[in-house]
C-alpha cells in the first residue's frame, strides 16, 4: 500500500512539472483556435491530454532512457514476458491501471467522435502502451505483456467511469425536462 502512495506522490509531483505545458496549450489554444469558435471546455481537456501524455512520458521513464536498437542485442539483454500473468507483480500491476484510467476518461472527449466506442478506446490504449513497451525494450528494459493487459484494462476503468457518469447526467437531464 505504501508503495502505491508513494507512486501516486511520485506522479502527482512529475504532473506539477508539467503544468507550464499545459498552460501553454491552453494559451496557445485560446489565442490560435478561439477564432474558428472552438469553445474553452474543449481547449481545456485538449491542454490536459497533452499534460497527461507529457506526464506519461515522464512517468514510464522514456526520458531517461536512450533508445536503441542495438540494446537489444547486447549481453545482458532481457527476455520480454509474452505470456500474461505468469509471475505478474500485483502492485505494479495496479500502478500500470492507474496510469491509464486518464486515458480512458480524456481520449473520447479529445477525439470527439460521435459514437464513443469502447473498441475504439481499447484499440488506442494498445497502440499507445504497445508503443511504450516497444520503445522501453529498445532502451535496455524489459517487454512484459502485463503492463499491456492492465494499461488496457486502466482505460477501459476510465471510459466506464465517464460513460457512468455521461448517462447519469443524461437521465436526470431528461427527469428535470418533464
Amino acid at each position: 500500500m505504501t508503495e502505491i502512495i508513494v507512486y501516486l506522490l511520485r506522479a502527482f509531483f512529475i504532473i506539477l512539472k508539467y503544468v507550464p505545458v499545459f498552460l501553454i496549450t491552453f494559451l496557445l489554444e485560446n489565442i490560435f483556435l478561439k477564432k474558428r469558435g472552438i469553445c474553452r471546455k474543449k481547449m481545456l481537456i485538449n491542454a490536459a491530454f497533452i499534460l497527461y501524455l507529457s506526464a506519461l512520458i515522464d512517468i514510464v521513464g522514456l526520458l531517461e532512457m536512450k533508445i536503441s536498437i542495438s540494446s537489444l542485442f547486447r549481453d545482458g539483454y532481457v527476455m520480454p514476458n509474452l505470456i500474461p500473468f505468469i509471475n505478474i507483480n500485483i502492485k505494479q500491476g495496479a500502478m500500470n491501471v492507474l496510469l491509464f484510467v486518464p486515458f480512458g476518461i480524456l481520449v473520447p472527449k479529445v477525439f470527439n467522435k460521435k459514437k464513443k466506442n469502447l473498441t475504439i478506446i481499447i484499440v488506442y490504449a494498445l497502440l499507445v502502451s504497445t508503443t511504450i513497451e516497444m520503445l522501453q525494450l529498445c532502451g535496455g528494459r524489459c517487454f512484459d505483456i502485463d503492463d499491456i493487459v492492465m494499461n488496457i484494462l486502466g482505460a477501459v476503468i476510465g471510459y466506464a467511469v465517464t460513460n457512468d457518469k455521461t448517462a447519469i447526467c443524461e437521465k436526470r437531464k431528461r427527469k428535470l425536462a418533464y
